[in-house]
């Protein structure tokens, strides 16, 4: 169970990979991420453990990050997955630029790692603005029972996929 104290582990968690005196080290890196780490970059490239190990060892770069909507969901006992809007500024230090951020963190043994991270660059969005309201119940309104669409919360407007919360 998610407790405010949690939130904020899985927050520091999160963003000390932000930090340059994280992302250039090595072990740091290496302790924070799962070996067979897979991640779905900003720039629409895939990256594992290595290249990510080696990608941030020369980075120069100390990142300034904001970090808003912070979200954390158990999926089981041993996995959460946290999203966030993360904005900084733009390599011409002008533009904000806003990335639509999600990481799954696994228990292993007794430590917690990232198996899997994802940014997507996108417009300035307000997750808690947008995010559906979860439902209390749904109902099957298609026909079709082999299908996993055509399920709605009671109610709502749009659809509902199963397992979707």
């Amino acid at each position: 169970m998610l407790t405010p104290e949690s939130i904020i582990f899985f927050k520091d968690l999160e963003t000390s990979l932000h930090k340059k005196e994280v992302r250039n080290s090595h072990e740091k890196v290496d302790a924070l991420i799962a070996d067979d780490f897979m991640e779905f970059g900003k720039s629409g490239g895939v990256y594992f453990k290595n290249d990510t190990l080696a990608g941030l060892a020369s980075e120069q770069v100390d990142l300034a990050i904001e970090v808003s909507d912070f979200l954390v969901k158990e999926l089981g006992d041993s996995a959460v997955l946290v999203t966030y809007k993360a904005t900084m500024l733009d390599s011409d230090n002008v533009t904000k630029v806003t990335t639509l951020r999600s990481s799954i963190w696994q228990k292993q043994n007794e430590n917690r790692r990232m198996m899997f991270h994802q940014g997507t660059k996108g417009k300035e969005y307000f997750l808690f603005e947008h995010r559906p309201k979860l439902p209390t119940r749904a109902q099957r309104v298609s026909p079709d029972l082999d299908s996993n669409e055509g399920w709605v919360a009671a109610g709502a407007t749009g659809p509902l996929l199963i397992g979707s919360y």
